[in-house]
């Protein structure tokens, strides 16, 4: 006899997609960047605004000290994010995204670059960004 505490679902065919996806962010010569082994990416930049998002995010814009930060993201809602994102065009390759929770009402608009695509098929409409953990090393 077979016990499951949790609903079983069938696998789609995209199943070992994650939904929620996790990065720790670190400065190198004055930028934010991160590494992703499994993805083959490498001290990958922030650059074009989304590491403006970042220090503020982050917590950099008031503690200049802070060179480390966690973050979750994911294309659906997570609870208690502090950045949702609209996408709002492709440019250079990348995705143009614009949030409202770094500036009140006006919209502030930032670049992520292509490796975006490692995570997702396609820029997602709404990007969401929970605040793990941010420190000084």
């Amino acid at each position: 006899m077979k016990f499951s505490f949790l609903p079983t679902r069938k696998r789609s065919a995209k199943a070992g997609r994650n939904a929620l996806f996790t990065l720790t962010f670190y400065r190198h010569n004055d930028q934010w960047v991160f590494d992703d082994d499994r993805r083959d990416i490498a001290v990958e930049p922030l650059v074009c605004g989304a590491d403006d998002v970042f220090d503020v995010l982050s917590g950099r814009d008031q503690d200049p000290a802070i060179d480390r930060c966690t973050v979750n993201f994911s294309a659906t809602p997570i609870p208690g994010h502090e950045v949702h994102a609209s996408f709002q065009k492709p440019e250079y390759g990348g995705s143009v995204y614009t949030t409202t929770d770094m500036t009140g009402d006006a919209p502030f608009e930032f670049w992520l670059c292509p490796a975006l695509f490692a995570y997702f098929d396609r820029a997602p409409q709404d990007l969401y960004v929970q605040k793990v953990r941010s420190w000084s090393a």
